[in-house]
C-alpha cells in the first residue's frame, strides 16, 4: 500500500481546468501526431498489442493509439479528465479500458507488450524510492520481453536554457498568466509557477508543477535496478538520438528477465 503523504500536493491541484489551457499549444493533434506516429515507428507495435497509458489524463495519446486498432488501457489519478474524455469522445474511449489509480499500485502482472510514460509525467513524487516504485510497478506489468517508454524532459536542456525569469503570455481564450521557472539543484526539480488571471475582473489563481528531473545516468541505474535494459535513448519526437542539448530525453527500456 502506498502513502499518500508521499505525492506532491501540487499533483492534485494543478490537473485541473487550467492545465489544458495552460499547455493547449503543446497538447494539439499535430502534436499529438507526431508523437503517435514516434511510438509506433520505434516501439514496434504488433496488431495484438496490450499498451498501458500510464498517467493518460485526457486519453489524447490513447484515443490515438485505439484508432490504430490497439487494446489500451489508460490510467490516471485524476477522474474528471477521464469522465471529461468518456464525453467528448464516447465512440473512441468505449474502445479504452480506464482504470482510476495511483501510478505506484497498477494492479496488472505480466499483460502489457507497451508501458508508456508521456509528457513528463514521471518523477511527481517528493521522495526517489516512489519515483523507483513506479518503475517497479511497469516492470511487473509488462510481459517479458515488453518496453517501456520514458518521455523526460531533459535535465540539462532546461538547466542550460531556462532563462529563470518570470514571463507573462495570453491563450486565445483570453487568459493571461504569469509564468516563473524556478530550478531547484540540490533537489533536482523544475519548478513552474503560474498566477492566472482569467479576466479584469476576476482574482488571481496561483498554482504551480515541480518534477524530479533525473541524468541519464540516474535514470539508467533506476532502470537497471528494476529489471530494465535501455535499449534506445532519444533526444526529441522527431526521433533524433539524446544528446547533453536536446529538449527531451525519451528512454525506451525493455524488461529483460
Amino acid at each position: 500500500m502506498v502513502d499518500n503523504k508521499t505525492l506532491s500536493p501540487w499533483a492534485t491541484s494543478f490537473f485541473g481546468s487550467y492545465y489544458p489551457l495552460l499547455y493547449e499549444s503543446r497538447l494539439n493533434d499535430d502534436i499529438t501526431k507526431d508523437q503517435i506516429s514516434f511510438l509506433t515507428d520505434i516501439v514496434g507495435f504488433t496488431p495484438n498489442s496490450k499498451i498501458l497509458d500510464l498517467c493518460c489524463g485526457h486519453l489524447r495519446h490513447s484515443i490515438a493509439l485505439a484508432k490504430l486498432g490497439f487494446h489500451v488501457i489508460g490510467l490516471d489519478r485524476n477522474n474528471e479528465y477521464l469522465l471529461k474524455a468518456k464525453k467528448n469522445n464516447p465512440k473512441s474511449v468505449c474502445n479504452i479500458d480506464l482504470l482510476v489509480g495511483d501510478m505506484r499500485t497498477i494492479p496488472f502482472k505480466n499483460i502489457f507488450d507497451v508501458v508508456i510514460n508521456m509528457f513528463s509525467s514521471f518523477g511527481y513524487m517528493e521522495e526517489d524510492k516512489d519515483n523507483f516504485l513506479v518503475l517497479k510497478q511497469i516492470f511487473e506489468g509488462l510481459k517479458r520481453g515488453g518496453r517501456v517508454v520514458l518521455d523526460l524532459q531533459n535535465r540539462e536542456w532546461v538547466i542550460a536554457n531556462s532563462d529563470f525569469n518570470k514571463s507573462w503570455d495570453q491563450n486565445e481564450f483570453g487568459m493571461i498568466f504569469l509564468q516563473e521557472r524556478i530550478f531547484d539543484l540540490n533537489k533536482s526539480r523544475a519548478i513552474v509557477k503560474f498566477k492566472v488571471i482569467e479576466s479584469k475582473k476576476s482574482e488571481p489563481i496561483e498554482i504551480f508543477h515541480s518534477i524530479r528531473l533525473y541524468t541519464l545516468t540516474e535514470i539508467g541505474n533506476m532502470l537497471k535496478k528494476s529489471g530494465f535494459k535501455i535499449a534506445s535513448v532519444y533526444g526529441s519526437y522527431d526521433g533524433n538520438k539524446y544528446v547533453v542539448d536536446s529538449p527531451r530525453m525519451i528512454v525506451v527500456a525493455i524488461k529483460d528477465s
